[in-house]
């Protein structure tokens, strides 16, 4: 059997405060390539990932929000062959330390693996999370789990990991380009019956990082719940006409 290959991508934008740190303490024994795609920042982000001989760094002519930029960040995993691609976010947001569990996970059988921030001790209020965004949190999680069927602690988080038969068997390029595509793509591994896992995810907030606007975060869960419409409308369709397209 030939080893199996796996990738890290860092989907950046104007993190050059965070890049060389989040970089240095990557647990680089896991990756065959590390892939980091910056999104146009008016930073020095993707000049100081560059200094990294051992990453390879790519930056796009426009900014392609955090949606399209992470396709491009998969698209270019995939084409390298990597069967199990973890992607982190070269802000600092989320610790590292999961990461060879995750990918474990991955191998016996898991299509997706998500982290979970209420799993450790502490979670992510006490670890600079706006006061307001956790209940919201907590109530999208639990309308979500209703609707998909799934007990899952964590849906709306940045840090997962993928097998690439996941990547092959969905039609991940037609999901948003922004942040609602990191739901997306989890309804899409439950419509097609891929296992998706947990694995506890320590955090960290500060500044701009500590939550969304509150007006951002209205939006994005009414968007959150235009796609479960659309999730249980395909299933509706499998159901009576055995309708086998994707979401």
């Amino acid at each position: 059997m030939n080893p199996v290959k796996v990738a890290v991508v860092l989907p950046a934008y104007e993190a050059a405060a965070t890049v060389s740190d989040v970089l240095n303490a990557l647990p680089r024994e896991f990756f065959q390539y590390i892939i980091l795609v910056d999104d146009h920042s008016r930073d020095q982000t993707f000049e100081i990932a560059s200094k990294d001989k051992s990453v390879l760094a790519y930056r796009n002519e426009k900014n392609l929000g955090y949606g399209g930029n992470i396709k491009k960040c998969l698209c270019i995993a995939l084409e390298l062959g990597a069967d199990i691609i973890v992607e982190i976010h070269p802000d600092g947001e989320y610790g590292v330390g999961s990461i060879g569990r995750a990918i474990e996970e991955v191998k016996h059988g898991a299509g997706l693996v998500l982290g979970n921030r209420f799993a450790l001790d502490g979670g992510p209020l006490k670890n600079g999370m706006f006061f307001w965004k956790y209940p919201v949190i907590k109530v999208l999680n639990w309308a979500c789990n209703r609707a998909l069927g799934t007990r899952l602690g964590d849906l709306h988080q940045g840090f997962r990991v993928y097998s690439s038969a996941l990547l092959r068997n969905i039609d991940f390029i037609h999901n948003s380009n922004e942040y609602l595509f990191s739901f997306q793509i989890i309804v899409q591994a439950v419509f097609h019956q891929f296992p998706v896992r947990e694995v506890p995810q320590s955090c960290r907030y500060k500044g701009k990082k500590r939550g969304a606007r509150l007006g951002a975060a209205a939006l994005y869960s009414i968007s959150v719940f235009g796609v479960i419409i659309r999730f249980w409308l395909a299933k509706l369709r499998l159901r009576l006409h055995g309708w086998q397209g994707n979401i």
